[in-house]
């Protein structure tokens, strides 16, 4: 029974691995005109971020495909951009939480039926006439009675983690006039203290309405593992 619920336990954890949510809080405010053309982004490193660290070349490519899937296309150079876009991004050090939560312990819980019997149907629906041998059947049966399993109970439990603060920033400038027209600043916590595997849906997050602008807590799964 124990080495049942180890197994139980695993298959809990991976199945949680592998639907891992990001939530995402998302400031964001535009002034970006709807018929905006050309959509070109042109996209430079935020204030203390290293355009030549693969870093953030990497999270910068990430964003230009969201951009892309919005109809606006990265452009190797500032002449060519109606956007100039910058993005920057961190992760803190993190934060030792602790949570106690409930694990379910699997017992014996009595005795009942099982699950398949001899059958339900009995001569069925033409006996000897209409008031004949019956409408019903001499069903339903169940079969053998023995021991049931269940929960039994709930030990709790101790978990202590590491929760990250991840944090991103992008700003745009028109530059056909000069001014900045997209503003937005993203914040989500987790225990995953890289910003690339969650760096999909938090861009996400931040252009979810682009052109325009958004507020409040956006929801998206993490298809990449930390």
């Amino acid at each position: 029974m124990k080495s049942l619920r180890v197994l139980l336990a695993a298959a809990a954890l991976v199945a949680l691995a592998g639907c891992m949510q990001v939530q995402t809080q998302v400031d964001a405010y535009s002034v970006i005109p709807a018929d905006i053309t050309p959509k070109t982004v042109y996209i430079a490193p935020y204030k203390g971020m290293d355009a030549s660290s693969l870093a953030w070349q990497t999270n910068a490519a990430t964003l230009a495909g969201v951009l892309a899937e919005k109809g606006f296309t990265r452009v190797a150079s500032r002449k060519q951009a109606r956007l100039v876009a910058f993005f920057g991004f961190a992760v803190d050090k993190g934060q030792r939480v602790t949570t106690e939560y409930l694990i379910p312990q699997w017992g014996y819980v009595g005795v009942g039926p099982g699950w398949y019997g001899p059958g339900w149907g009995g001569p069925g629906f033409y006996g000897g006439g209409f008031y004949g041998g019956g409408w019903y059947g001499p069903g339903p049966y169940y079969g053998a009675w023995g021991p049931q399993f269940g929960v039994v109970g709930y030990t709790p439990a101790v978990r202590t983690e590491t929760i990250y603060t991840r944090s991103a920033s992008l700003d745009m400038i028109d530059t056909k006039t000069g001014q900045k027209v997209f503003q937005s600043r993203a914040v989500s916590r987790g225990p995953c203290g890289l910003f690339a595997p969650v760096a999909q849906p938090m861009v996400r997050a931040v252009l979810s309405n682009f052109p325009q602008g958004r507020t409040g807590v956006v929801t998206l799964p993490q298809t990449d593992q930390c």
